[in-house]
């Protein structure tokens, strides 16, 4: 997956910041996991396109808050 993520740069010109982006990244998925049930908001299907990014189209989703007691 490394050879993969280009969106840091590679070698010795990687940024600074990659350790510390990819924790934050970490952290805000689990949460959003944690905290909301998520769900395909149509059945439509959705396309995906592939240039220098993967993009998708038409692929909406629905966020609702999970009861969680502490």
């Amino acid at each position: 997956m490394d050879r993969c993520m280009f969106h840091f740069g590679a070698g010795t010109k990687t940024c600074l910041g990659k350790n510390i982006s990819l924790s934050e990244l970490h952290k805000l998925i689990s949460a959003l996991l944690r905290d909301f049930k998520l769900e395909l908001a149509t059945k439509e299907s959705w396309k995906m396109y592939r240039f220098f990014f993967n993009t998708q189209k038409g692929l909406l989703v629905r966020f609702q808050r999970r009861n969680i007691s502490t």
